[in-house]
């Protein structure tokens, strides 16, 4: 039974402990933090690898994620950048505090110092003063959507949005400011290579204070056509946009009714995503005719329709109310969206009804746009309606037919020249359409850009510095959105665009100038140089080519001139190289945008040589062109789809299957061949299992022509089954070729040689590893080719083994004087057909004292092992046949005594020799590893006399009780750890009682 007396002191123990931790979680004013916050030094997030801090995170919105996301988001970043795990806490504010935070939604509270010490312990809600955040938010009053407040106070910095994204926004910008650069989305094909995250175990991040609000309002990413959009990338170009605070995402209800690019495809993997970041959902596009379908609604409705014209009868006021009423329905169904987009088709083609009743093929498209507002605005308020003003309904409606002010209308100057800015004489057209607009319409006007088109067909046609000259020229035009298309097929090659846009959609008053350079010199380091003169000579290129949407291409002055600054461009990259680390971001970089510079030169040249009358060229840079497509079409710097492969085939027929194999669901991705296609007779058809389906070509094939297929990574080739022909066209083969394998479109080896022959299954000689595989002609013929099958039997490569690494771990890092440590040593990687080992350790033998070794793995024995002057070796044997080592096994088992020391000190075990022996008597050595030990030092005088003052006293509990809690993981523990009387690491009830018992017994 424990004394009464006793009992009391445990209890006032606790009772300070309680008031500790209440005094910790008020503010505290800390005179290093005053002078290092009026000095601007910052904030010490990590210091050493030591968490000097903690993230506490505040919503009104109990159901909204992004608050919570926006502090992991922040602990995340600092881990990758430290190593080092700082808290996380939510946050509350009394109901009375909150009714004064009228302005902003969120919070994040950043706390150094004393004030992150005292949140270790805490339990539960954090309670944050409304005070603290009572700058941030009289900052916010009358900001605009997204907005964010920074202040920093004293030893922490407050971090609040007008909205949840604004709040997130502004933890991006905090790690921004910490050196973070959110260059690309992390595409798969980046390899890592898409954001540049700095190493160190200190990190103090600058102070932040003002308001940050941004020029546009809606600043999109399109996907539009999505050929190469999947649910796997989506999610990457969702969280891209969101750290560069892009803010809406506009997906296709069902791009031109092809059933390829629809967004129910991908809803349900992208709704968490989008929702945890605030995101904006749009959705819809081209056209009216994937709502009222002829084939629902044809038959009993003939007069909906009229034969050659795309758009509904909108004369027919019937026909408006369901297609309005099919528009509701799909949207009551899908709560998540918040912008609806009601566009005609493509080229939308009107009626003469239409037409004749409306006056207008703008008043007709205003009209429909209008009942779906009025229908959307009474049975799904918040739901805003969007119209484009793009080709037959570019111009605003008349007055009688103008849009209602809460529709958005979206901008779309098709034919714009890009070789002048907008503001330029060259295109007044566009600036009169626009002040027309601005003249009779008040609502929300935006621009859909097209800085990334499908015209470009992958060509490095950037626009960083006209993007410079004309977001600044939109805000002052009062433009309220910017928005251009999206691809992860060549996100590569227009990244600079990408980036360039979203900072400049942000603040459109940053010196661009100054934003493309920091940008060259942050993506390529020493290269900086060749890379801005690349950027140059390549948005010269482009821009003085297209003046129009397909380019001026049969002007012989300015495809010369652009193929001119390709090959200059091409040198440029080609020095780069020089100038970066092999595997390092920067050379990935510059070679990919090499590959995609050979492609450009090889592209242009085709129109060149033609334009010049020199047609064996032509054919040799088509083959060129095409050859690089099919090498690069999955490395992120050339899409490939319908508009590309035009420039090289008459006659490619359906396409459907490209989305098909950007999007996983071919067993093999084909080749294109420059033999164009048959129909419906399509090349997925040589990769679908089905004999029945097949490749046909339109033509003949010349020497040289090929068809194969891509297996995307360099496999171990062991079959290939080759089906040509069918009964009824029994010559429509390729009559004499060969078939060949690579690895890198490049070397070719010939496997088989073919000679009317059209059929082959082919046992591939062991050991052939290749990616592509291909049959191709060696002579010309009459017939055309059919090919049924062509199938590749293959195995992925096995991973390259690692190192031989040792290794060494001890049950505990911290130890007292006289106390003993275990330590395990073993290896990794380990090849076969091992069958002894030696290894020596290094350790100090001033704090450490070897005790003995024993082997932990049954039928491993401990030959023999010495000890002397620091430095131990270890022999051990395995004993027989049986007792193979192979694979990541820990052998060893080490004892070791810490000696007295005087001050508490660290010694390092290190293993730095390690060799293994096999059945051959082949030596194999092994990387080095160790391992720290912390050995504390024995207190000399009374135990419990915490403060040192000759005595145990209240002031003894005092202190134990003020850090009560706190364990070895907390950043000050080097100076609290003398409270932890028993040495278990943390400072808890037992060490309260002993220095409670120790007062009693004085």
């Amino acid at each position: 039974m424990i004394p009464t007396f006793r009992m009391k002191l445990i209890s006032l123990a606790l009772v300070l402990c309680f008031l500790a931790q209440t005094v910790y979680m008020s503010p505290r004013a800390s005179a290093d933090g005053l002078a290092a916050a009026a000095a601007g030094e910052g904030l010490t997030l990590v210091s050493n690898r030591q968490s000097e801090s903690a993230v506490i995170w505040w919503s009104k919105a109990s159901e909204s994620e992004a608050a919570a996301f926006a502090a992991e988001e922040i602990q995340s970043y600092v881990m990758q950048i430290t190593r080092t795990e700082i808290p996380v806490y939510e946050g509350s504010v009394t109901s009375k505090g909150v009714a004064l935070l009228n302005h902003m939604d969120s919070a994040l509270l950043i706390v150094s110092g004393e004030e992150a010490d005292a949140l270790v312990s805490g339990n539960g809600p954090i309670d944050i003063p409304a005070e603290w955040l009572a700058s941030a938010n009289a900052s916010l009053a009358d900001a605009a959507d997204d907005s964010f407040a920074a202040e920093t106070q004293q030893n922490r910095m407050v971090l609040a949005g007008v909205n949840e994204r604004g709040t997130l926004y502004s933890a991006y910008e905090l790690l921004e400011s910490a050196g973070v650069e959110f260059f690309a989305p992390a595409f798969d094909y980046y390899e890592g290579n898409a954001e540049y995250v700095p190493s160190s175990g200190t990190l103090t991040v600058p102070d932040m204070n003002g308001l940050s609000e941004p020029s546009f309002e809606f600043r999109r990413k399109y996907v539009e056509e999505g050929w190469s959009h999947t649910a796997e990338n989506l999610p990457q170009l969702i969280d891209w946009m969101a750290k560069n605070k892009l803010n809406t995402l506009v997906v296709p209800y069902d791009y031109i009714a092809q059933g390829n690019t629809r967004w129910d495809d991908w809803r349900e993997e992208l709704i968490d995503d989008l929702e945890k970041r605030g995101m904006i959902v749009e959705v819809g596009g081209h056209g009216f005719e994937s709502f009222l379908t002829r084939e629902k609604y044809g038959a009993a409705h003939p007069e909906w329709f009229v034969s050659g014209y795309n758009v509904f009868n909108i004369a027919n006021e019937e026909a408006v109310d369901t297609y309005v009423n099919e528009v509701v329905a799909y949207l009551k169904a899908r709560p998540e969206i918040g912008i609806f987009d009601s566009w005609p088709p493509d080229v939308a083609t009107w009626p003469p009804a239409v037409l004749a009743k409306f006056g207008t093929s703008a008043n007709a498209y205003a009209y429909v746009v209008n009942k779906l507002h009025a229908a959307v605005k009474e049975q799904l308020p918040g739901v805003r309606i969007e119209a484009i003003a793009y080709a037959t309904h570019v111009n605003p409606p008349s007055a009688e037919y103008q849009y209602d002010e809460s529709v958005l209308i979206d901008f779309a100057p098709y034919f714009r020249s890009y070789r002048d800015s907008v503001f330029s004489p060259a295109n007044q057209s566009v600036i009169n359409q626009i002040n027309s607009w601005k003249d009779k319409f008040e609502g929300t006007f935006t621009m859909y850009e097209y800085y990334r088109r499908y015209a470009f067909h992958s060509l490095p046609v950037v626009f960083p510095q006209l993007i410079g000259q004309e977001l600044p020229y939109y805000k002052q035009f009062g433009m309220d959105g910017i928005g251009t298309y999206s691809e992860p097929g060549d996100w590569i090659t227009f990244e600079i665009t990408h980036i360039i846009l979203a900072k400049m959609s942000w603040n459109a008053d940053l010196n661009a100038q100054e934003l493309i350079q920091d940008y060259i010199q942050s993506r390529y380091g020493a290269a900086a140089d060749e890379m801005e003169e690349y950027f140059r000579l390549v948005e010269e290129a482009g821009r003085s080519i297209y003046n129009s949407p397909t380019g001026d291409m049969n002007n012989a002055t300015r495809v010369t001139e652009m193929r001119t600054k390709y090959l200059q461009a091409k040198e440029q990259l080609e020095s780069a190289l020089t100038k970066t680390a092999d595997g390092s971001k920067e050379s990935y970089m510059a070679e990919r945008l090499l590959w995609n510079i050979e492609f450009a030169i090889a592209d242009v040249s085709v129109d060149y040589y033609r334009l010049l009358g020199d047609n064996a060229s032509m054919a040799a840079s088509r083959a060129q062109a095409q050859n690089v497509m099919n090498a690069h079409r999955f490395d992120g710097i050339i899409l490939q789809n319908s508009y590309l492969i035009r420039e090289y085939i008459s006659g490619y027929g359906n396409t459907n299957w490209i989305y098909d194999m950007y999007r996983g669901e071919l067993k093999h991705a084909p080749m294109i061949s420059t033999m164009g296609t048959y129909q419906s007779n399509h090349l997925s058809h040589i990769v679908d299992d089905k004999n029945d389906t097949v490749f046909w070509s339109n033509a003949a094939p010349l020497v040289g022509d090929y068809i194969g297929i891509d297996l995307q990574t360099v496999q171990n080739v062991k079959q290939i089954k080759l089906l040509m022909s069918k009964p009824d066209k029994p010559n429509d083969y390729i009559r004499n070729g060969v078939i060949e394998v690579s690895k890198d479109f490049e070397e070719w080896e010939t496997v088989a040689t073919l000679s009317s022959q059209p059929e082959a299954d082919l046992t591939v000689e062991e050991g052939t590893e290749a990616r592509y595989v291909r049959i191709r002609s060696t002579a010309a013929q009459s017939q055309w080719v059919i090919i049924r099958e062509f199938a590749v039997e293959a195995e992925e490569l096995e991973e390259p083994r690692d190192e031989l690494q040792s290794t060494i771990e001890a049950d505990r890092n911290e130890v007292t004087a006289g106390e003993n440590v275990e330590l395990t040593a073993g290896f990794k990687q380990i090849p076969a057909s091992v069958y002894a080992l030696e290894m020596t350790l290094d350790y100090d033998a001033n704090v450490l004292e070897f005790v003995s070794a024993q082997s932990i793995k049954s039928g491993l024995a401990l030959v023999d092992s010495a000890s002397s002057a620091g430095k131990l070796r270890i022999i051990a044997a395995s004993e027989g046949a049986g007792h193979a080592l192979e694979g990541d096994l820990q052998l060893v088992r080490l004892s070791f005594k810490a000696k007295d020391v005087t001050d508490d000190t660290t010694s390092t075990v290190t293993i730095s020799h390690a060799a293994l022996g096999n059945d051959l008597g082949v030596e194999v050595g092994a990387l080095p590893a160790s391992v720290d030990i912390a050995v504390h030092s024995i207190p000399v005088g009374i135990p419990a006399d915490i403060n040192k003052d000759g005595k145990v006293s209240v002031g003894d509990l005092g202190f134990v009780a003020a850090h009560y809690g706190k364990t070895s993981a907390s950043p000050d523990w080097a100076q609290i750890k003398h409270a932890d009387l028993d040495k278990n690491k943390v400072i808890d009830l037992p060490d309260l009682a002993a220095v409670a018992s120790a007062i009693i017994e004085q």
